[in-house]
């Protein structure tokens, strides 16, 4: 007896453990045991058939499964290869830009550096122009000053002069005030002096015309 066959009943069991004796004194034939060990092989098959549907339908399952897991590792094999693919473009693609930057800028830093160089140059220039010229006008503005000093004496000297040419001017203006205003004085009594002959005279010609005129 398996594992897998069907429990016998303690009759059963004796039964089947007990020879069985034949008529003639030896073991004889007992035709109602067959059918309990054709109930217990067919339970015993139909068992077996049992374990083996299960595990056909099982296996018939996990083979499912692992086509699905297949066909879905494919997929996902595809997609990464088809990552991968956008992965080299891009990096490709990065790479290419990469370096069409990285010589953009070394043509940058080339045309700086030229830039540089030459704004430099034009700042000593502007430099030694500016050093110069604060040399000529230092010696400009000196002149100047000289120039300025010289002018300032001669303009005391002149405003001295006008000074004194002021006060004998205003001395002969006064001068001339006086003597005028004396001369003046005089012609106004020898006009008034004038006058009054004249009028005289003229009383005298007027006193001679009229008694003709009556």
């Amino acid at each position: 007896m398996t594992a897998n066959t069907p429990p016998l009943g303690r009759e059963a069991q004796a039964q089947a453990t007990t020879p069985a004796v034949s008529s003639s004194g030896g073991l004889r034939r007992r035709p109602w045991v067959e059918p309990a060990v054709v109930v217990a092989a067919i339970g015993l098959a139909v068992t077996v058939l049992g374990l083996l549907l299960s595990i056909v339908f099982g296996i018939y399952g996990m083979n499912a499964r692992i086509d699905d897991l297949g066909a879905r590792m494919d997929t996902f094999g595809a997609r990464i290869d088809t990552l991968e693919t956008r992965i080299d473009v891009l990096g490709t693609d990065l790479g290419a830009r990469i370096d069409a930057l990285e010589t953009r800028m070394d043509n940058l830093n080339t045309d700086l550096g030229a830039r540089i160089d030459a704004l430099g140059a034009r700042i000593d220039a502007l430099e030694t122009r500016m050093d110069n010229l604060n040399t000529d006008l230092g010696a400009r503005i000196d002149a100047l000053g000289a120039r300025m000093g010289a002018l300032e004496t001669r303009m005391d000297s002149l405003n001295t002069d006008l000074s004194a040419r002021m006060g004998a001017l205003e001395t002969r203006m006064d001068s001339l005030n006086t003597d005028l205003s004396t001369r003046m004085d005089a012609l106004g009594t020898n006009l008034g002096a004038r006058m009054d002959i004249l009028g005289g005279r003229m009383d005298k010609v007027y006193q001679i015309l009229l008694p003709k005129q009556s």
